[in-house]
């Protein structure tokens, strides 16, 4: 990267230290239920991951993990990164934790998080040219959806009842960003375009009803749909604001039905 030193307001993400090692052992100790760790760290095996782990990525060009410290007015609040990084596809992970007494408090937490995705929303996009980050999280931290979500993030995946924590059956919850995609709710405007890709030939074809659809049969329904409160509509663009696709989720009698349409372009 041609810079490596990023800030947002008072936070800043630098590279990961060394000095910070011990910190982030005990953080990660003390909050090992949320966190896909197994066992406690001991201070030799947190020696050891850093000495054969964390000082090698700085010396490859694509490593699997880029990680930084978290400072507030220059000092370490918490550490994180983009894991499980994929070069060929421009994604990854988010990970991140902060001191455990940050936790506690809900503008404290939302935001740590919020202005540390916002810094890896600027290294991602503009820096690692990536097409998504996102988080994978267990579903016991209700304010990490509010911090996230109010940085762009979108729900896009929930594992019901994975993981048990204290006893407990907890989700898991994936939230997404897109870079290169824009997304916004139908509208009435939209009629025609919809129209053209509902009679698709290949979409008539894999259809329930493969007959081509009449016109003002489809105005109808379609201004039906949008003012339905059990009917969304999300159409996507790319980044020339050129509409790409669209996903249409409907509920009836208890159940739900998703329609996906690709623009054949």
């Amino acid at each position: 990267m041609s810079v490596n030193h990023f800030k947002n307001e008072s936070y800043s993400l630098i590279p990961i230290r060394d000095e910070d090692k011990f910190e982030i052992m005990k953080w990660r100790n003390e909050q090992i239920d949320i966190l896909r760790q197994k066992e406690l760290l001991t201070r030799e095996m947190q020696e050891t991951y850093f000495k054969t782990i964390v000082n090698d990525l700085f010396n490859q060009q694509q490593p699997d993990q880029i990680l930084w410290s978290f400072l507030e007015n220059d000092k370490l609040i918490g550490y994180g990164g983009l894991v499980h990084i994929d070069w060929e596809n421009k994604n990854a992970e988010i990970s991140f934790l902060t001191e455990t007494s940050r936790q506690k408090t809900k503008k404290q937490f939302i935001s740590d998080w919020y202005n540390y995705i916002s810094n890896l929303k600027t290294i991602a996009q503009n820096q690692l040219n990536f097409n998504c980050i996102f988080t994978y999280a267990y579903d016991v931290r209700p304010n990490l959806y509010i911090a996230i979500e109010k940085a762009g993030f979108r729900e896009t995946k929930r594992i019901k009842n994975f993981i048990e924590i204290k006893s407990k059956l907890k989700d898991v919850v994936i939230h997404s960003l897109y870079f290169h995609v824009k997304m916004r709710f139908a509208e009435h405007s939209d009629t025609d375009l919809y129209y053209r890709w509902a009679n698709d030939p290949l979409v008539r074809q894999n259809s329930f009803n493969t007959k081509e659809i009449n016109y003002q049969q489809h105005c109808n329904w379609f201004a039906n749909k949008l003012n339905s409160k059990d009917c969304f509509f999300y159409l996507f663009f790319n980044k020339d604001n050129i509409p790409i696709g669209q996903v249409r989720i409907d509920k009836s009698n208890n159940e739900i039905a998703i329609g996906i349409s690709i623009d054949d372009k």
